[in-house]
């Protein structure tokens, strides 16, 4: 962060947006000893230079001493659709709808026993002072589970969405 501003402000602002949403908190002391269940990820981020855009990812295939979060977690079915199957279903109707959920592994939270195996260290650049532990509140990119997790809920929302409209 310090020989680049860019990422510094980058970083600076998604955190700052992540605590404004809640999906990330920082620890009270007392918390810090009594966690049921602790890991510390590493944050890294991605660029994806087709779509000119940085994303922040927790690291959950880092190891210590050979292990990672990734390995202690279930990974879950592949719940994806393949792209092939989406394009052939694109004839059986006249019309097709299509979208994209914002942030859509931020809108599933975690729940607060499994919190704090998604803590981190975090002192916005400041050097001078010891960083702060915070815990993110919601499903991380970089969790093996968050794609099949994420598409399972998307799917029961939905089944839950066509019964109410089908409702009498």
């Amino acid at each position: 962060m310090l020989k680049d501003p860019k990422l510094k402000t980058f970083l600076s602002n998604t955190m700052r947006h992540y605590k404004e949403k809640r999906y990330i908190r920082k620890l009270e002391k007392w918390e810090l000893s009594n966690s049921p269940r602790s890991w510390y990820l590493p944050i890294l981020t991605v660029t994806n230079l087709n779509k000119k855009m940085t994303r922040l990812v927790w690291d959950a295939a880092a190891q210590v001493d050979g292990i990672s979060l990734n390995d202690t977690i279930l990974k879950g079915p592949d719940m994806l659709v393949s792209f092939m199957g989406v394009l052939l279903r694109f004839r059986e109707r006249p019309i097709a709808v299509s979208g994209d959920i914002r942030e859509m592994f931020h809108q599933i939270k975690v729940c607060a026993q499994d919190q704090y195996s998604q803590k981190f260290l975090w002192r916005n650049g400041e050097i001078n002072r010891p960083p702060d532990t915070f815990v993110m509140q919601v499903m991380t990119f970089g969790d093996a589970c968050s794609p099949s997790l994420a598409n399972f809920i998307l799917r029961r929302n939905a089944e839950r969405l066509v019964k109410v409209i089908q409702k009498p």
